[in-house]
């Protein structure tokens, strides 16, 4: 199931994508989706750069552009943006003032505060694009964090670095105690 649903994801994306671009103002030419940020900002991925948060970069889906992916979205970027570090694990994408945004209810007003994602949303500033169906947004003047939804069970997915550091440790004991064993034996001989 978890292959059709990634699929089935994949080809909402596609689609969605489309009908966005076919029915909505060329952002190039400035008319943005509503109400535009105003000032240049920043859009925060929040654990972009943590490998194990299911995030993957992938060349396309134009040319000069690069792609970041997840199961709840994705972002397009042009291949010559500097992209910045964040915090630990964060991604700053710098924003143009003209960056806009809309649902399924509407274009989004640029106020401070936090907002749930459940429907299809699309930022874009004519370059920079997020196409998100989940997670939550929070607006702090001109920066806007993206973060993704927690797992199923209502909690953030559990890190498997802890469970390798803790096989680790344990692989550490039983070395200890062998070689203490090896050495209690080679006295009594």
């Amino acid at each position: 199931m978890p292959w059709f649903r990634g699929n089935l994801f994949g080809v909402w994306l596609v689609v969605l994508w489309a009908t966005a671009a076919a029915g909505q103002p060329d952002l190039e030419q400035g008319q943005g989706l509503g109400t535009e940020l105003g000032m240049p900002g920043y859009l925060i991925m929040s654990s972009a750069r943590d490998t194990t948060a299911g995030y993957q970069w992938n060349e396309g889906p134009g040319p000069d552009q690069i792609s970041l992916s997840w199961r709840q979205g994705m972002l397009t970027v042009p291949g010559s943006l500097v992209l910045e570090e964040y915090s630990l694990a964060d991604l700053a994408v710098p924003v143009s003032a003209k960056l806009t945004g809309a649902g399924a209810s509407g274009s989004l007003e640029w106020r401070d505060g936090t907002y749930e994602i459940n429907e299809p949303v699309l930022l874009s500033d004519g370059q920079v694009n997020l196409l998100v169906s989940q997670g939550q947004l929070e607006v702090v003047g001109s920066r806007i964090r993206y973060r993704p939804p927690l797992s199923d069970n209502g909690q953030k997915p559990a890190d498997p670095r802890a469970s390798f550091i803790m096989l680790a440790g344990i692989l550490l004991l039983i070395g200890v105690l062998l070689r203490r064993a090896r050495q209690k034996m080679n006295k009594g001989s």
